[in-house]
């Protein structure tokens, strides 16, 4: 395949040269009546009026997207694969992965050769980064540049605020900036290369969410609900740091379907975002990977439209296959890794293009180990699956 650094680099400095920058730091004002927390809230009683790109802006980032895309990864007419099992610690006293053989994924000879075969990107949590010892981290970066795995850590990448009341805001997920450069310092320290820094979900975090569950109880975590423009800015402005330390990083953004969809303008309101970000950074998102909330039955409906608004920005969409339903009384493993299988099933009859990248992940606690990978209970049984039964 070509090289095409330079190139890339040379239209990114054109890109960034067409691009008007504006900011703003102005805070929406919040709905004063809060949802029921047990509705997971979203809030988007705003109309945004956000300007779009201007229409050879957007020609410009869709080729720079494009060339951003085959540059990274290069696997022929199959999508590749981004596999990201759950390795949440308990504390950082006693850092004991969900997945009590996860540090057997990274064997010699490999004990997942299958899978393997299709794996171009494996992911991992910032709270993994910073929890896991020196020893291990060393060891996976190592064993993933030995297989040309390339390395994805999702980061937090939103800064807290101030409600116009003057109650603070952002807490919880998609905040929490700070944690970024321990993170990306331990990355390099450890001799780790990040290819992909994927965000939290900051559009739906910082902008549509009023206020999510905390942790055990603990009450309330109240979001900022900033304005586009200024979610877009944050966005940006975390990328160019991510960028001084990890140069040949790519920016990818996650959000989840069922937040863009409560705003009373959705494709509209979550166009604008992108648009704007593209404003800020000079280029679209590369990727953006779909959180698709299955259990909410709309999301058959609403994903052409999500992904449409993607694919006219040079965007790639990467579908996320799991299940978000492991709360159900007395699921298993198998039956988690069924239901995952049945989604990929139900997402190609939507005739949806075959998208670049698909990604293979968990935040539950099922699936609870992650090899065999023949095992029916396992993800990478279910991305086994994918590629055996579900491509074709």
């Amino acid at each position: 395949m070509l090289n095409l650094t330079l190139s890339i680099q040379t239209l990114g400095k054109l890109a960034l040269g067409l691009v008007a920058v504006a900011s703003t730091t102005t805070l929406n004002t919040p709905s004063s009546t809060a949802q029921p927390l047990s509705s997971y809230p979203y809030a988007s009683d705003r109309s945004i009026n956000t300007p779009a790109l201007a229409k050879s802006d957007r020609k410009t980032g869709q080729f720079l997207g494009k060339i951003r895309l085959s540059q990274t990864i290069d696997n022929g007419d199959s999508p590749a694969a981004w596999y990201w099992p759950q390795g949440t610690f308990g504390s950082t006293k006693h850092p004991t992965p969900v997945n009590p053989d996860y540090l057997n994924l990274f064997s010699t000879p490999p004990s997942w050769p299958s899978a393997l075969a299709h794996t171009k990107v494996f992911g991992m949590g910032y709270n993994q980064v910073l929890k896991m010892s020196d020893t291990d981290l060393r060891n996976i970066f190592a064993w993933l540049a030995t297989h040309n795995i390339a390395l994805a850590v999702q980061l937090e990448v939103l800064k807290p605020g101030t409600l116009p009341s003057g109650a603070p805001c952002g807490q919880g997920e998609g905040y929490g900036s700070g944690s970024t450069p321990k993170t990306l310092e331990r990355i390099k320290s450890l001799d780790g290369t990040l290819a992909y820094a994927v965000l939290d979900e900051p559009y739906a975090f910082g902008h549509l969410i009023k206020q999510t569950p905390g942790a055990g109880g603990s009450g309330p975590q109240v979001k900022c609900q900033y304005p586009i423009e200024t979610v877009a800015q944050q966005v940006a402005d975390a990328e160019k740091a991510i960028k001084a330390m990890f140069p040949d990083a790519l920016y990818v953004d996650t959000e989840p379907t069922d937040a863009i969809y409560l705003s009373h303008d959705p494709i509209g309101e979550f166009g604008s975002y992108l648009d704007t970000y593209a404003q800020y950074s000079g280029h679209p998102f590369p990727i953006l990977q779909l959180d698709v909330q299955w259990e909410k039955n709309k999301w058959q409906s609403e994903l052409p439209a999500i992904v449409q608004a993607l694919t006219e920005r040079g965007t790639d969409y990467a579908p996320i296959y799991d299940d978000n339903s492991n709360s159900l009384p007395g699921m298993t493993g198998a039956q988690w890794v069924e239901r995952a299988r049945q989604r990929i099933i139900d997402v190609r009859a939507l005739g949806l293009p075959a998208p670049h990248h698909v990604v293979f992940q968990s935040w539950d606690s099922l699936p609870d180990h992650v090899l065999p990978e023949d095992d029916p209970s396992t993800l990478l049984y279910l991305l086994n699956a994918y590629y055996d039964k579900c491509q074709n």
